[in-house]
């Protein structure tokens, strides 16, 4: 076209790998103290490979968090429960990590980030 000769478009992507957390973090949201019940969020792992990938292991590295890998899901989801402990209080910013037998080092290692506000009471 003599008017328009060049048309830009613009192009928007997602790189994803074979691995995929749902959600890609968990917050808590603010929460008063004395936290009297158990308080929990669940993290779908989403296997996209094809092949089996196991979580050999699950750290995390703030001692008011932590994660538990439910038995029960199907071959090609895992389920992540997230725990907050009763004894939690202040800020908490805090990561989940999921290492796996992925055969690739860059998607072998898999972090949830935590976050959570818990108040005093009056505060």
């Amino acid at each position: 076209s003599r008017k328009r000769a060049l048309i830009t478009l613009p192009v928007f992507a997602r790189v994803q790998g074979d691995l995929e957390l749902f959600p890609s973090d968990v917050s808590f949201g603010l929460l008063k103290q004395p936290i009297t019940t158990e308080i929990s969020k669940e993290v779908i792992l989403k296997n996209q490979s094809g092949a089996p990938i196991v979580v050999e292991e699950i750290t995390s590295d703030n001692s008011s968090i932590e994660a538990i890998l439910r038995a029960d899901a199907a071959k090609d989801e895992q389920i992540i429960k997230v725990v907050l402990k009763q004894t939690a209080s202040g800020v908490i910013k805090g990561k989940i990590k999921l290492k796996t037998n992925h055969p690739d080092p860059e998607q072998s290692v898999i972090t949830i980030p935590v976050y959570a506000i818990v108040s005093k009471g009056n505060s």
